[in-house]
């Protein structure tokens, strides 16, 4: 893909790309599969079934020049690894939020934690939340994968006790009222 292309998505918005496109690139082959981009579009905030992902996957190789009919042909490439050239390709022109602003995240992320709007993260909150992570991580297979140290990752193991997330709101509760409001939240995840 040219420079030039690239530049079409803002800098923000790339390089979220390639970060989260190198945490599934789990085997470092710079390559990941299909379902992985399905789980990398899911997480970047994009609603689409695995059909989605096959069709992007074929135009995006035929704007690429990698196929150069549609037909049925050509199904059998969707199995094929993806690189991030393509995954790049298929933001780009399909998935290319030109208004991306991180504070969208920020706020998206908050209310992961704030389900019920109250303007604040309790406790109670994170706990929740810490617990869906850990049965994510089980659901898609993260339990005993291998980093790049070459140890096995025992997801059990990643989870954090009440003393550890009680320690974490006190150090971050700046205002010590025994929640975390936006602001807070914002000075947590570095955005002012």
């Amino acid at each position: 893909m040219s420079k030039e292309r690239n530049l079409l998505l803002k800098k923000s918005y790339r390089d979220e790309i390639v970060q989260i496109f190198r945490n599934f690139d789990t085997h470092r082959t710079a390559t990941i599969t299909p379902n992985s981009l399905k789980l990398m579009l899911r997480a970047l905030g994009f609603r689409v079934t695995q059909q989605d992902v096959d069709r992007e996957i074929i135009q995006g190789r035929r704007r690429l020049g990698r196929v150069h009919n549609f037909d049925e042909n050509y199904i059998s490439q969707i199995g094929q690894e993806i690189d991030l050239d393509l995954v790049l390709n298929i933001m780009e022109e399909s998935f290319n939020n030109t208004n991306y602003d991180p504070s969208d995240d920020l706020k998206t992320n908050f209310r992961l934690f704030d389900r019920e709007n109250k303007g604040y993260i309790q406790l109670s909150d994170l706990k929740r939340v810490m617990l869906e992570i850990n049965q994510e991580w089980k659901q898609f297979g993260m339990d005993g994968l291998v980093t790049e140290s070459g140890s096995g990752v025992n997801v059990d193991e990643l989870s954090l006790t009440d003393d550890q997330l009680t320690a974490m709101m006190k150090e971050f509760d700046r205002d010590q009222d025994s929640v975390i409001n936006f602001t807070e939240f914002n000075k947590i995840m570095d955005f002012d």
